[in-house]
């Protein structure tokens, strides 16, 4: 994020209003982690999915009636209607963990004069607590998965990867807030981890085919097992996502 829309952002975030929203608008930049921009409301499950990814990666911000061009600039386009907060949080809170409930919030902007004169724009603002991470969806919708774990790439919300999932879990870690089962994750985690590292990304094409084919005079010996090594290690792997899939979808917060 650039220093100026960061400070601009900050400011906001600690104190929102409406003339500092006018300064993060105003400030160059685009969407980051921590700032999401939207024309128009999305869906809740969306809305959810929105708020779980910038809470997993440090809080941050969405402002609901800014597009952002294709160019990374930002349109203040206004909303034609505020939506009820109430309503807001009653189609969201059934997809977001209980704990976390309070630890976001929508804001209303209204301008009667200035450059935004006459539009209206409301901002989701999302704390950030580590010692309640990972945050998991709680119920399938329109475009999300229950017991997926949401977090920002770059300018979207995308499901975590191993990577992203690690970094999470040791950030719930560092905090000392550690259960028992996010310390089994973990260490789960930490076997897939080993198990992807027994099997090479890229084979020798020859080695591929000696499998396969009687190779320069050499025969396969019928007391190796059929199953290779690497295909072992393979279904090892599908079965320890399986054990992570089971234990994320039981240990939300």
């Amino acid at each position: 994020m650039k220093k100026a829309l960061r400070a601009a952002f900050e400011d906001f975030f600690v104190s929102p209003s409406s003339e500092k929203l006018v300064e993060v608008l105003r400030s160059p930049g685009g969407e980051y982690n921590n700032l999401d921009y939207k024309a128009d409301w999305p869906t809740y499950p969306k809305v959810a999915r929105g708020i779980l990814a910038i809470g997993n990666c440090g809080g941050g911000a969405v402002v609901i009636g800014v597009k952002q061009l294709s160019d990374g600039s930002l349109e203040s386009l206004g909303l034609q209607n505020i939506n009820d907060k109430a309503d807001i949080h009653k189609g969201v809170s059934k997809l977001i963990p209980r704990a976390f409930e309070r630890e976001w919030e929508v804001y209303d902007f209204a301008y009667k004069e200035g450059i935004l004169a006459g539009k209206s724009f409301q901002v989701i603002l999302v704390e950030y607590r580590p010692q309640l991470l990972p945050l998991v969806l709680e119920a399938d919708g329109e475009g999300v998965r229950k017991a997926a774990i949401y977090v920002r790439r770059g300018t979207s919300s995308e499901e975590a990867d191993y990577h992203e999932l690690q970094n999470i879990i040791n950030a719930r870690l560092d905090t000392g807030h550690s259960s028992t089962e996010i310390m089994v994750l973990a260490r789960h985690l930490d076997e897939l981890g080993e198990l992807y590292g027994r099997i090479p990304i890229h084979r020798n094409i020859g080695y591929a085919l000696a499998e396969q084919l009687q190779w320069m005079g050499m025969e396969n010996n019928p007391a190796y097992p059929r199953e290779s090594y690497e295909q072992y290690v393979a279904k090892l792997i599908e079965k320890k996502k399986q054990v992570i899939d089971a234990l994320i979808g039981r240990s939300t917060p």
